[in-house]
């Protein structure tokens, strides 16, 4: 083969190039052999037809058919005299258009190539912090009910007091227990409200702070007011945030490799057609130089 010819071949903008023309001529119904002949294909008429129901919600009749194919052909005439005029050119709107179908084009090539497990992996171990467990709880909880009806002579601080001194507390009944275990953040919003899962949060993050053993085990808190009422927490056990194994985010890891392979294969698409033209630009003005007129 010629060599000149077998370097053309393989270059890339002659690929997209390629495919432009794919995609042109199977989105455009008409034919278009030369600027003086117009023919409506059968697919073209049966687009119309289809449109037709889908506005009107019945099949359009013999007579209605053919002012849906006259209508094609006056539309289709009216573009190629368009374009003989050239009014196609510096028009923003036709320009917008343009450049959106070169994305849609630029984007089908951007597509990668499905990654082996080792990608998979590699992604995850890179990018371990986006795929890590929610920190879990384990605590128990006393609950006064909104409407209580249990006599209370304790202020909130002899309640904590007494509780900090494992003395017995007359409470409410709580629907869902008073004893939970391993809840993420958001089993805890969704039972509980978004209020109580910070403050159980943050208190977290003070008894980590903390010196000692066992002080997880001792620490109460509270009150915490949702919906139910009031309630004094305890931690009893934290699980800290970890990287979770790929098969248990298998689907969320292929997701996002698939989204940063795509945009770099956009990007560099982009910069290979555009290392094909000779730019002139000017500079950006400094930011302060309004400033300084």
């Amino acid at each position: 083969m010629n060599p000149t010819l077998h370097n053309l071949l393989r270059e890339p903008l002659l690929h997209f190039m390629g495919l432009g023309v794919c995609l042109f001529i199977a989105t455009n119904e008409v034919s278009h052999d030369n600027t003086s002949a117009i023919t409506i294909t059968e697919a073209h008429k049966n687009e119309l037809i289809e449109q037709f129901q889908h506005q009107y919600h019945y099949r359009p009749t013999y007579a209605e058919q053919k002012k849906l194919i006259a209508n094609a052909i006056e539309e289709e005439v009216l573009y190629r005299e368009g374009i003989s005029y050239e009014l196609d050119k510096y028009d923003p709107i036709v320009k917008n258009r343009v450049v959106q179908k070169m994305h849609f084009v630029i984007e089908g090539m951007a597509t990668p190539k499905q990654p082996t497990i080792e990608d998979l992996q590699h992604y995850l171990e890179q990018n371990s912090d986006q795929f890590q467990s929610s920190e879990s709880y384990s605590f128990e909880h006393v609950f006064f009910a909104k409407d209580s009806s249990t006599p209370r002579n304790e202020t909130k601080i002899d309640i904590l007091k007494s509780l900090q001194a494992e003395k017995h507390i007359e409470s409410d009944p709580f629907i869902l227990g008073n004893t939970f275990e391993m809840l993420s953040s958001t089993d805890i919003e969704q039972r509980f409200g978004r209020a109580f899962s910070q403050e159980l949060a943050r208190n977290a993050l003070l008894i980590e702070s903390e010196p000692g053993d066992n002080t997880i085990h001792k620490r109460w808190f509270g009150p915490v007011n949702t919906r139910f009422g009031e309630h004094f927490v305890r931690i009893t056990e934290l699980q800290p945030p970890k990287t979770q194994p790929l098969s248990a985010v298998h689907h969320a890891v292929y997701s996002a490799w698939s989204d940063e392979k795509s945009r770099q294969n956009l990007q560099s698409i982009k910069q290979r057609i555009i290392s094909n033209y000779t730019i002139e630009q000017p500079l950006p003005e400094p930011s302060d130089a309004y400033a300084m007129q």
